[in-house]
């Protein structure tokens, strides 16, 4: 992984360059005869010459995805590397090139055993690089599938290493995955670290919360892993996470979202509305991953076309709720930016053999790139971590890319290939787990200890006086929320995520 410039004297040219996957960040700004980079957006903010100015193409994006899609940024003026590309400059000339790509080779024909050997082989190895360090190194274990696979790696490579890992839990059980990094430690015997993340926690965290973004991400966990990466500096300076396993493996739930529910998609209007209708009437619950949560998300998704409808299931707004919910001012503004547009261009070369490979480009490109390894490195880094994904190292993605769809999602079973290989290497308990994303329980601390918080940020004479939300939308989502008439956990964290980003850094009275 690596953000790099280098300067040839020689030839007067200067060359950056961002890593395959985009597990670091590069920003940069053409200014005239000048360019501006760096891999915080705020160090270029504060360069006299780039202006402190909202992109609407960003905030669009902001508000579609929960993060901004790469090459674009919140800030005008400022443009993000994409991963696996370099830029040159020679001169006022400069030149972007893509040097890498995730891409789905025909492979030989070989038996799942084969392929389930050589990725754990490919793991290993990928571990072994990454395992190089003279300081103090352990593993952020959830007790999920992926990071308890990196820990097993790593037991197998360097038997005689006494390892750490790092765990982070809450006191509501339906979010709560300590017994499971229990189990793996115990089966491995790491020092194991654990530590419980709380609404007081989450409360302590928010007064710097905006500053810590450097550019809005609608990612309530990036609250715990803040806590986690705090926590853990005081014990490595050095870990290695499960990142990547669920991209390169069909592992989230849009994968039989997309794969597996296309007869809902085909139901005639009138059915489909009265199915809609029902799962509107479902008892709330503030359970991770609950029926009405999902059912909702799967209906709320479906009247888009297959690449946006996956984006929707992701995270962010659709078009319809972004509009209800911007100023007037604001909806011209991003009404001229043409709805996902950005997503079209990262997706326009997918090199996919099927509709899975190009589920799992869509989520690397897009996910992976533009929220996940964001939240990942801006929380590590501000705690001085340095956070390693064996699963993204360039080799390995070459390899599970080879690897056929069929043996990723096999009927109903997600990461098919990848339980396959940890099968006999981790408990069963752990491999056959149900698949659960650290997700936080924000739709209860929201109505509970959260609250006055989140009607501070949102306060109708706060937004008045900024100009970008309408105000009795958002005063209508707190309400219902609060009133547990509806779950807005989602889209309230998204609108307070951008407000603290923007008091932080692009502080004023009016942007429109």
């Amino acid at each position: 992984m690596f953000a790099l410039a280098l300067w040839d004297a020689r030839s007067q040219v200067l060359l950056l360059a961002r890593d395959r996957m985009g597990e670091k960040p590069l920003y940069y700004a053409e200014l005239g005869d000048c360019l501006v980079f760096g891999s915080e957006l705020r160090a270029l903010l504060a360069h006299p010459c780039v202006a402190r100015e909202l992109d609407f193409t960003g905030f669009a994006s902001y508000m579609r995805n929960g993060y901004v899609v790469d090459p674009h940024t919140i800030v005008r003026g400022v443009q993000k590397l994409p991963p696996g590309h370099l830029l040159t400059v020679s001169g006022t000339k400069t030149r972007l090139m893509r040097y890498w790509d995730i891409a789905f080779p025909r492979s030989e024909r070989r038996d799942e055993s084969e392929w389930a050997e050589l990725a754990w082989d490919g793991l290993c190895a990928a571990v072994r690089r990454r395992l190089v360090a003279d300081v103090p190194l352990g593993v952020f274990l959830s007790g999920g599938l992926d990071s308890s696979s990196v820990v097993a790696a790593t037991a197998s490579v360097a038997p005689a290493r006494k390892l750490a890992t790092f765990s982070m839990g809450f006191t509501e059980a339906t979010y709560d995955e300590t017994p499971f990094a229990r189990e793996v430690a115990r089966h491995f015997g790491t020092e194991h670290h654990e530590f419980v993340f709380t609404a007081a926690n989450a409360a302590a965290l928010l007064a710097t919360l905006g500053h810590a973004q450097d550019e809005p991400l609608a990612d309530p966990a990036f609250l715990p892993t803040l806590e986690l990466a705090r926590q853990t500096r005081q014990s490595a300076t050095v870990l290695l996470d499960g990142d990547g396993g669920d991209e390169l493996f069909c592992g989230y739930p849009t994968s039989l979202a997309v794969a597996r529910t296309q007869l809902l998609y085909r139901l005639p209007g009138g059915v489909f509305d009265a199915a809609a209708r029902i799962v509107g009437c479902l008892p709330r619950s503030t359970r991770y991953g609950s029926l009405d949560f999902l059912l909702g998300h799967l209906f709320r998704a479906a009247a888009h076309p297959p690449d946006v409808r996956t984006q929707i299931l992701m995270g962010g707004f659709t078009p319809a709720e972004q509009h209800e919910l911007l100023s007037d001012e604001a909806r011209v503004a991003c009404d001229a930016v043409d709805a996902y547009s950005d997503v079209a261009g990262v997706l326009a070369d997918a090199p996919a053999h099927d509709e899975l490979d190009r589920l799992i480009y869509h989520h690397a490109k897009l996910y992976l790139a533009g929220r996940t390894l964001v939240k990942m490195d801006r929380a590590t880094m501000a705690f001085g971590l340095e956070a390693r994904a064996p699963y993204l190292d360039h080799e390995f993605v070459e390899l599970a890319c080879s690897i056929p769809s069929a043996l990723k999602l096999k009927g109903w079973t997600t990461k098919y290939l990848l339980k396959r290989m940890m099968a006999g290497r981790l408990p069963a308990s752990i491999v056959h787990r149900r698949k659960q994303g650290f997700g936080v329980p924000l739709a209860r601390w929201l109505r509970g200890p959260l609250r006055p918080f989140l009607e501070d940020v949102l306060h109708p004479d706060g937004l008045t006086r900024t100009g970008l939300f309408s105000p009795r939308a958002v005063a209508r989502l707190v309400a219902e929320h609060i009133g547990n008439k509806a779950n807005h956990a989602s889209a309230l964290w998204t609108l307070v995520s951008f407000e603290l980003w923007r008091e932080a850094y692009l502080p004023g009275l009016r942007w429109v």
